[in-house]
């Protein structure tokens, strides 16, 4: 495995590579940073060459300018390794990204994998709204641990105290990081579901039943849209299934790679 930062401008983006063949990019959920994809990464890099990094703000990645771009971002990862096109697997946030990406660059992008996607174009339901204005407050408190705690027991209410300790942990330090940050996203898109119509590349669509209904819902938008749709649910899980069903996401996503 290589680990580097790769200087793109307006941010210093922590990097690890390795493997060989088609490309795949991860990127991460807003609740944590590049350590969610262990398992992915050991079973994709045996055929892959596979792409791990932390978001700027996130683990060891930071801003350099209070203007940024997550297309520009990934362009220049592309043009660092030199790739002419890639496949994503992207959780959450980090799908949000991945969308953003790909309804802007569609000729770079050979498959989605998007696990609980985040996306703009759906009002927010009141279980959405009730967290984060829960979470605000702890935030504007200063409590930063408890805030990390909540984001823990709603993002991963079904899964073990490993992965609940790990999110805790991945969530603070972005946290750590965050509440000094002022940063504008340059690509920022108020409705990207209107944006992403009638895609032809291949999408695996990634969901817990028991998570928040709004990721549900921007999954059944997406499949509406989406030519060749794969979509998965998975009874007792919540919003992030890799870290829950480990084995079983990973053999799956290898599976739609291959």
């Amino acid at each position: 495995m290589k680990q580097e930062w790769l200087n793109t401008g307006n941010a210093e983006i922590y990097l690890e590579s390795a493997g060989s063949g088609e490309a795949v990019i991860f990127l991460h959920a807003g609740v944590a940073d590049h350590r969610m994809w262990r398992k992915e990464w050991e079973v994709l890099k045996e055929n892959h060459q596979v792409i791990n990094l932390d978001l700027p703000g996130f683990g060891k990645s930071k801003f350099l300018t209070k203007d940024f771009s997550y297309i520009e971002m990934l362009e220049s990862i592309l043009e660092y390794f030199k790739l002419a096109r890639v496949s994503f697997v992207a959780a959450s946030y980090g799908g949000k990204i991945a969308l953003q990406f790909f309804c802007a660059r569609p000729n770079l992008v050979n498959k989605l994998v998007l696990i609980s996607p985040a996306a703009s174009g759906l009002a927010e339901s009141p279980r959405l709204i009730e967290f984060e204005e829960a979470e605000e407050k702890l935030l504007e408190a200063g409590k930063l641990e408890d805030a990390a705690l909540l984001n823990a027991h709603v993002w991963a209410s079904n899964a073990d105290q490993t992965v609940q300790d790990l999110i805790y942990d991945m969530q603070l330090e972005a946290f750590q990081v965050e509440i000094d940050l002022d940063v504008t996203e340059k690509d920022a898109v108020e409705n990207l579901l209107a944006l992403y119509q009638n895609q032809t590349a291949p999408v695996l669509l990634i969901n817990g039943a028991d998570d928040l209904p709004d990721f549900l819902e921007i999954a059944e938008h997406l499949a509406g849209k989406t030519e060749q749709v794969e979509r998965i649910i998975l009874p007792n899980t919540a919003h992030l299934p890799n870290l829950e069903q480990p084995d079983q996401i990973a053999s799956r996503i290898s599976k739609f790679l291959s």
